[in-house]
């Protein structure tokens, strides 16, 4: 008995590679291995190059939506995390997390937060940006005007004082100047 081969055409043998791709990306996709983002341009790729269609691999673009916005929830529920973690990131990480929110059209109350606790986090991770730079000027770094910098911008989008972090301006302008030795 002779097995006998089908014999595919290498277009037709590209689709199918396509096609098998795209159904391996779906399958990351809801398992939530990886980039979320990535997957899909991967996957959309693969539809394109392969020449079928979402059903044709199992799926729906509402699927894909639901997968998108699962996986921006996600992404924004990690920054929200770090947020809270403390950071001097602060403005990097918010700015993700709402674009997130933004892209995806959910709320942050989906997310577990509101506008009331990232105003909170706004002013933790400030006085922490404020502190990480402080605790290098008083080890007396080369240059001070640039650690300098980076504590006043923390004091005023934290808008608090001085004091909040244990310091004077008597202390940062010794700080500014330090001795010729250091």
């Amino acid at each position: 008995m002779e097995i006998q081969k089908k014999i595919i055409a290498p277009e037709e043998e590209l689709k199918e590679s396509h096609r098998r791709l795209g159904m391996k990306y779906l399958s990351f996709l809801r398992n939530r291995e990886g980039r979320f983002d990535y997957l899909i341009e991967l996957l959309q790729s693969s539809v394109e190059n392969g020449e079928f269609t979402l059903d044709d691999i199992g799926t729906t673009k509402e699927e894909l939506k639901e997968l998108w916005t699962n996986g921006c929830k996600g992404m924004a529920r990690e920054e929200l995390s770090l947020l809270r973690e403390g950071t001097s990131d602060y403005d990097i990480i918010l700015r993700n997390l709402r674009r997130q929110a933004q892209q995806a059209d959910f709320d942050l109350e989906e997310i577990g937060t509101s506008e009331q606790e990232l105003e909170e986090l706004r002013i933790k991770c400030s006085k922490i940006l404020a502190q990480k730079y402080l605790k290098f000027l008083r080890l007396g770094v080369m240059d001070p005007e640039f650690y300098m910098s980076y504590l006043e911008v923390g004091v005023q989008r934290g808008d608090f004082t001085l004091k909040d972090i244990k310091t004077s301006e008597e202390e940062l302008e010794k700080l500014r100047h330090p001795p010729a030795w250091m």
